[in-house]
């Protein structure tokens, strides 16, 4: 969580929220083959929240160590 334990948390419920909307839109649809890919669409899910989060903190981080060095 790189200290941002919320931002950590918040990857969980991501993950979550893409496993219900792809149970609910694509399960009637495409039965048991769109269950088979509700796993990986909350991976996608939430590595796409994790990656732009991390830049952000990244960059925060780096502000505030370059700023403190002058």
């Amino acid at each position: 969580g790189m200290g941002y334990s919320g931002i950590a948390i918040f990857s969980g419920v991501m993950e979550m929220s893409a496993r219900i909307l792809v149970s609910r839109i694509f399960v009637p649809r495409f039965g048991f083959i769109a269950v088979c890919f509700t796993d990986q669409c909350a991976w996608i899910a939430a590595t796409l929240y994790c990656g732009a989060v991390c830049v952000w903190c990244v960059k925060r981080i780096s502000k505030k160590f370059s700023a403190s060095n002058l």
